[in-house]
């Protein structure tokens, strides 16, 4: 059965499969990458909707590799460490 869940997370994947590989080519620019960010976290929260804990890590780790200093994505993954 498919979820709303599961098809967010099917067009946010489309989504962040483009900036990657705009960002790969150093194309992005401050809305680009806020928009790449934004999908990562969306999608995030859709896996921690699902309890997809492990998928959901990674889009946020991603988060901070862009935004080092994200509070609230910080805490979501201290969050996410407790139910893995």
């Amino acid at each position: 059965m498919t979820t709303e869940y599961d098809k967010a997370i099917k067009n946010l994947t489309q989504a962040i499969e483009v900036f990657d590989t705009l960002s790969k080519l150093s194309i992005l620019g401050d809305d680009e990458i806020r928009t790449f960010s934004n999908s990562l976290y969306y999608r995030g929260i859709s896996y921690l909707n699902l309890h997809k804990y492990s998928f959901a890590k990674k889009d946020f780790e991603k988060i901070l590799n862009i935004n080092p200093s994200d509070v609230e994505v910080r805490q979501i993954l201290m969050d996410i460490s407790k139910l893995i």
